[in-house]
């Protein structure tokens, strides 16, 4: 298991609640404003976690912690990852938080199978016609679609989210609600603010973020379309 980072953050978006974050190092994507890109290049990270310190680190502060997130890049590339959620379910006995870009339902399918996941939060980037664009590489769109189901139909706790970046419109906003809720109405859905990250490939292409109007706006069309639907970023 590749660990390039871990802090301490709220645990989803519960106030109150504190977690561990594990970010797991290495991405297939390359979504230009990630605020996470210098793991998206394992080779170019030259901090390496140990794992066994992580896990007895975790086991000492379970009593004042109220949940696990393992975040990235995206974790499904590991491909130990579900031995490692599993040696964190024996040291500390809490729920684990899995964020994913939704590339690889088998390895969602298994980590459900196992119960080794309490939660996942999935990012639905954009309609299936600029999906592409958004995270600057090819995407199987039927695995996104095939992930979004089996998060649906697992009886874990989830939410899928966008982020309202420059690129999209309101429109893209609610063909993507529509596509998430394609089978059944979600859960949990939220929509994110876009915030432009500092360096990197923002630097090649400055956006301003949409008015908070205009994202209030989008955020009315598409909020009836889930189960609970949360604005974050305003």
């Amino acid at each position: 298991m590749y660990i390039a980072g871990v802090q301490n953050n709220s645990f989803v978006d519960y106030p109150g609640k504190v977690s561990m974050v594990i970010f797991a190092g290495g991405c297939n994507w390359n979504c230009y404003y990630c605020h996470n890109r210098d793991i998206i290049n394992p080779k170019k990270n030259r901090v390496i976690y140990s794992t066994e310190l992580l896990l007895r680190n975790l086991e000492a502060k379970s009593n004042f912690l109220d949940g696990v997130v393992i975040s990235g890049g995206e974790p499904t590339l590991q491909p130990r990852l579900a031995e490692f959620m599993g040696k964190i379910k024996a040291a500390c006995g809490l729920p684990i938080k899995l964020d994913t870009n939704g590339t690889d339902p088998d390895a969602l399918m298994e980590l459900i199978r196992q119960k080794l996941v309490d939660f996942i939060a999935m990012d639905v980037k954009a309609p299936a016609e600029k999906y592409e664009k958004i995270v600057g590489a090819k995407v199987d769109l039927d695995e996104i679609s095939r992930s979004m189901a089996v998060i649906k139909l697992s009886g874990v706790d989830y939410e899928f989210r966008t982020t309202f970046c420059p690129e999209l419109t309101k429109a893209d906003v609610i063909k993507t609600c529509d596509w998430i809720s394609q089978n059944g109405k979600a859960r949990r859905f939220a929509l994110q603010q876009y915030r432009p990250p500092k360096g990197g490939m923002e630097l090649l292409k400055p956006q301003k973020a949409h008015s908070k109007e205009l994202v209030q706006e989008t955020f009315d069309a598409v909020r009836s379309k889930f189960g609970v639907a949360v604005l974050r970023g305003l």
